[in-house]
């Protein structure tokens, strides 16, 4: 593994096969690197920690104290995964992390304006007015940049979902908020925040051919 910043990343092999054996296989290998990780850094007995899962997915890291398993302290996690990479972060207070590997074959227009549909512009974390021709202007971005425009706020809407803890559809049903000022905002800036505790970055160097999205507690 390696720690870029506040992320890890962990490679695959490319298998042919998606099976949920695989998968289940790769969850399993994750789970003990991030608790050896946790246990070399926190200094504490590996064999007292363990992951589980909220009925929506989201892991805890629990910690077995006194024969009863208790979340561990100042211990958060989020885990993302995509075929031939895995990408997870611990940190002190709450996060969320999405991967998202860029396809350039993809028609995204559909999922584009549908993601466009369920911002809401009154939200606390929107950090704009809604432009009367947004949709407009999106449409007016050239391929490549409403690529960028699509695979940002995607993985953003799923780090959304995982911070809060809920399903993607929820998620959308509650809609979504926009955290950066403008369209040419969201295009060039990797770091952003939303409002005064919560920073948005992304990491679009670590991987090839990978957008990646984090959201920390700053």
């Amino acid at each position: 593994m390696n720690k870029l910043q506040r992320i890890y990343t962990q490679s695959w092999p490319d298998d042919c096969t998606r099976s949920g054996l695989v998968k289940r296989t790769r969850s399993e290998l994750l789970y003990c690197r991030i608790l050896d990780t946790i246990a070399q850094q926190s200094q504490c007995n590996r064999n007292d920690l363990s992951i589980v899962k909220s009925v929506n997915g989201k892991p805890y890291v629990m910690q077995n104290r006194g024969q009863t398993l208790v979340p561990m302290d100042n211990t958060f996690i989020s885990i993302s995964h995509s075929r031939y990479l895995s990408v997870w972060t611990c940190q002190s207070q709450p996060c969320a992390i999405d991967i998202e590997p860029v396809a350039h074959h993809r028609s995204f227009d559909r999922l584009l304006h549908r993601l466009l549909q369920r911002i809401d512009w009154s939200h606390w974390a929107t950090h704009c007015q809604e432009p009367v021709d947004f949709e407009a202007a999106v449409k007016r971005l050239n391929d490549d940049d409403r690529a960028i425009l699509f695979y940002r706020l995607w993985t953003f809407c799923e780090s959304w979902c995982k911070w809060h803890g809920q399903t993607l559809w929820k998620t959308l049903h509650k809609r979504i908020p926009f955290p950066w000022p403008s369209i040419t905002a969201c295009l060039g800036k990797n770091v952003t925040s939303l409002g005064q505790s919560i920073q948005l970055s992304y990491d679009c160097q670590t991987v090839r051919g990978s957008v990646i999205c984090l959201l920390f507690t700053r």
